[in-house]
């Protein structure tokens, strides 16, 4: 076994010790069932001198580390003591941007007395809550029960509702955190001063990961069109940002230092828009395909994943079984990497047919994550396939448009105009197929567990037969020129 088999193997163990522990499984009987695992493989690998089977018994003990990392992670959060059901007097500031509503204003604060920890606070549309202002108020602290995973894996203790606050002091955190909240706002108001309501959030989903107030037409019109994931950032749209920086970095400078310069303004650009876990694990992954393809090396789809997968769990453990973000990201890279070669192989496609190509990326992606789509939101919509395909030539021009918009917005919104003009033209399409497709509701279709799994087992059966058949190895290869 190679030294990358040995990490390969190592994370798997450890992501799958996490996942076993979230989903309720005693940490005592996880490590007991993997010191036999290995107790057994050890075994073997004397009686044999199988050294893969042995390798494989020390990346077991990983399952043992995930667990209980998990177990610590936990403990920590449940550590603090939350007076609930309790009308308490608390000191906080405003750490989040504030989503504001027709009805109510909702953001995260972080408390500092009469306990540490962070809450969500909903507010009533005409009290002024903005990032960094420090309140002291008096409130009802309710525990989470219908979203309890969201607030676990988000690490808040509950909710707040319409507390009586007064104001300590303006503007307290960070001047960096303040000033990526104030461009956003800069950008959105740009954007509305130009474009339709749904347009101008549509076009801030796609280029900055803004959340806005989706009219709730547009809001089911997405749902049922499978295409919600476009206004929440994450592989796709990283990707797109990668490739712009790096063709115009080696126009400049030497590739090396374009990729530094790249890396360095992707990681600005993921703080800038939110932070969200899809968007980290892309531009994790981009960043190892860039340094890989750098020195000449293979940049392997399972390596790459792994260690994403990896730094991101050691970050949070929770994303892993409680952010739909997280699984659909992952779950659409993976479509690609490996559903792809195989849908080639079945339609006798070659690389050089790039058109097509791209389609059968898309439809791999869109095959890769149905099932998770249907178990997350209780229905899958069959139309996404569909308008999937229609709009991604489409998303990489708005998106372009967008970014320059939004450069531009610095400087003068005037010169933001032009811009925002071209987008529009793929906005009013793209979002005239949204409502197309999400018009269609027969196509809908509610997926139980049995065939969640089923659909998993067929499609890597699939996979397999077609990549043996075409002999191909599951490599993607980071080939930049210089």
């Amino acid at each position: 076994m190679y030294p990358h088999d040995y990490c390969f193997y190592a994370g798997c163990a450890f992501l799958v010790g996490i996942a076993a522990a979230l989903l309720g499984i005693q940490p005592l009987f996880i490590s007991c069932f993997s010191l036999l695992l290995a107790f057994g493989c050890f075994v073997h690998s004397y009686m044999t001198n199988d050294v893969w089977v042995r390798g494989f018994g020390i990346c077991v003990f990983f399952t043992i580390l995930g667990c209980w990392y998990v177990g610590i992670q936990y403990e920590q959060f449940i550590s603090v003591r939350v007076p609930y059901g309790e009308q308490i007097m608390f000191e906080g500031c405003v750490s989040s941007e504030t989503k504001i509503t027709n009805t109510s204003q909702e953001t995260r604060m972080s408390i500092t007395s009469p306990f540490r920890g962070d809450v969500r606070v909903r507010v009533r549309p005409n009290e002024l809550m903005e990032y960094g202002d420090c309140f002291r108020g008096t409130g009802l602290v309710v525990r989470p029960t219908t979203q309890a995973s969201y607030f676990l894996k988000e690490k808040m203790y509950g909710t707040i509702q319409y507390p009586k606050l007064y104001l300590l002091e303006n503007h307290k955190k960070s001047f960096f955190g303040g000033l990526v909240i104030s461009a956003r706002k800069t950008i959105i108001k740009t954007f509305e001063s130009v474009l339709s309501r749904d347009e101008a959030i549509f076009l801030a989903g796609l280029t900055i990961g803004a959340k806005g107030d989706f009219p709730q037409e547009l809001q089911m019109a997405m749902k049922k069109s499978g295409t919600t994931h476009l206004v929440a950032l994450s592989g796709y749209n990283i990707m797109i940002v990668i490739s712009a920086l790096m063709l115009c970095f080696v126009r400049f400078i030497k590739k090396r230092y374009a990729i530094i310069a790249t890396g360095f303004f992707v990681f600005l650009f993921c703080i800038f828009a939110g932070g969200e876990s899809s968007l980290m694990r892309a531009a994790i992954l981009g960043c190892v395909g860039m340094v890989a393809g750098e020195f000449g090396r293979k940049f392997d789809v399972r390596q790459a994943v792994i260690v994403a997968a990896v730094i991101m769990a050691l970050i949070n453990p929770f994303v892993l079984m409680f952010d739909v973000g997280f699984q659909l990201s992952f779950a659409a890279f993976l479509g690609i990497a490996y559903c792809s070669p195989a849908l080639r192989e079945l339609f006798h496609m070659n690389e050089e047919q790039k058109i097509k190509n791209l389609f059968i990326d898309a439809l791999s992606a869109q095959l890769a994550t149905l099932p998770i789509i249907a178990m997350q939101f209780g229905t899958m919509s069959f139309v996404g396939i569909v308008s999937g395909l229609v709009l991604l030539e489409l998303i990489p021009i708005t998106m372009g448009f967008g970014f320059i918009a939004s450069f531009f917005s610095f400087i003068s919104s005037s010169l933001a105009l032009i811009p925002l003009l071209f987008a529009r033209v793929f906005l009013v399409f793209e979002l005239w197929i949204i409502k197309l497709f999400g018009s269609i509701p027969f196509f809908e279709w509610k997926m139980g567990p049995t065939i969640f799994i089923l659909y998993y087992v067929l499609f890597v059966v699939f996979i397999f037969i077609y990549l043996k058949k075409r002999d191909v190895r599951n490599r993607i290869f980071a080939d930049y020129k210089k």
